[in-house]
């Protein structure tokens, strides 16, 4: 990818790459997203959304990071919460599933997701 190339060429040796990303495992995301595909060619920037916006899958982007060689490459739920839901219902999701952000399956399905790796010190 050409973020993660660009990425690679500005971090420094031992310095670390956080990513904060929409995830297209969100159950929301999965009615949604075909939506959003649609909405943005019909009227792009609906919903306050960039045309190219786009959520994306934890799977490839943990692949992205090891393929620009960032170590300690690790990702976990930021937030469970959508947009669109009521405020008492993101309350309660987010009470609910607060401590299990980093534990499987609970951590590939936030609608957040962060992920972090490190540049190599030496090499």
């Amino acid at each position: 990818s050409p973020f993660f190339m660009e990425w690679q060429r500005v971090l420094k040796r031992g310095g670390g790459l956080i990513v904060v990303e929409p995830n297209r495992l969100y159950p929301v995301s999965w009615l949604m997203y075909p939506v959003n595909l649609v909405g943005q060619k019909v009227k792009p920037g609906w919903r306050g959304a960039v045309p190219h916006e786009r959520a994306l899958l934890p799977g490839w982007l943990v692949r992205a990071f090891g393929e620009a060689n960032l170590e300690q490459v690790e990702f976990w739920a930021a937030s469970y919460a959508h947009n669109r839901l009521p405020l008492g219902i993101n309350k309660a999701i987010e009470s609910a599933l607060g401590a299990f952000r980093k534990t499987r399956p609970f951590k590939a399905l936030g609608y957040w997701t962060v992920f972090c790796g490190r540049r190599p010190a030496s090499g």
